[in-house]
């Protein structure tokens, strides 16, 4: 009797430890489409292969850093470097409350593109000109070399990194229109643009419908970063190699 309790004991024992073992660890990441779409959804199988579970707050970037400060999320991410992350949230009127905390990891470099319908002739734009079109001041595709037909610029309501960056290397600081055809966030363009023979907008890499095509125009780029608050934790590290390891593989860009 004394040996076949042992070794039941020994067999709960290992029982548990599996258990344990196969236990993800949860991490909170409080971020927009641009790391939805490209890093976290095509990596959610690999993740769990590796018992790592991204559980996701989404978010803008000011929305996300307040997140973070908050103690709400223990990382979050944007398609900007921290200076610019800083500086956005600075405009927006929230004061960081300690810059030094924040620890950066830059994951990938990332482009965005510009988009419009398939219908739409022009297959070619200056930042003179996309500055025109997204500022409002030009309104017909004919003053850009298209059909003569009014402008829609798209524009989504969830603020990104993408769109940041594209108001920083494209715009140079300027208001985009407040004539526009809002969307919910970047996910929502592309569908946006297939509807509207005369619609534009900008996006991430994605595969997009046969009505939609991308528009040659100047390189717009940007880091995709994740930001903790303090040294990264282990199971946040742990993470963070997956990314640089063998989960660049997954990535969109």
């Amino acid at each position: 009797m004394k040996k076949y309790g042992l070794v039941l004991t020994i067999a709960i024992a290992f029982v548990l430890s599996l258990v344990v073992c196969a236990v993800a660890d949860e991490i909170v990441v409080s971020t927009g489409p641009t790391f939805i779409n490209s890093v976290f959804d095509p990596m959610k199988e690999p993740l769990k292969a590796v018992n790592i579970s991204v559980k996701i707050m989404v978010a803008g970037p000011v929305d996300a850093l307040k997140n973070l400060e908050d103690g709400k999320a223990e990382v979050v991410g944007a398609s900007m470097s921290l200076d610019e992350w800083i500086t956005a949230a600075e405009k927006t009127g929230y004061q960081v409350k300690d810059k030094q905390s924040l620890v950066p990891f830059t994951v990938t470099e990332e482009d965005t593109f510009v988009i419009v319908n398939s219908a739409n002739p022009v297959a070619k734009l200056s930042k003179e000109q996309l500055k025109g079109i997204f500022s409002g001041k030009i309104t017909n595709w004919k003053d850009v070399g298209s059909k003569d037909m009014p402008i829609i610029v798209v524009w989504p309501k969830l603020s990104s990194g993408a769109m940041s960056i594209f108001l920083k290397q494209i715009m140079d600081g300027e208001a985009v229109t407040k004539e526009v055809l809002d969307v919910p966030s970047l996910n929502d363009v592309s569908n946006a643009i297939a509807s509207n023979l005369e619609a534009i907008a900008i996006a991430n890499p994605e595969k997009f419908p046969a009505q939609v095509k991308i528009v040659q125009t100047p390189k717009i780029s940007r880091p995709l970063t994740l930001i903790t608050k303090g040294k990264p934790s282990a199971k946040v590290q742990k993470l963070y190699d997956f990314l640089k390891g063998e989960g660049q593989k997954y990535i969109k860009k």
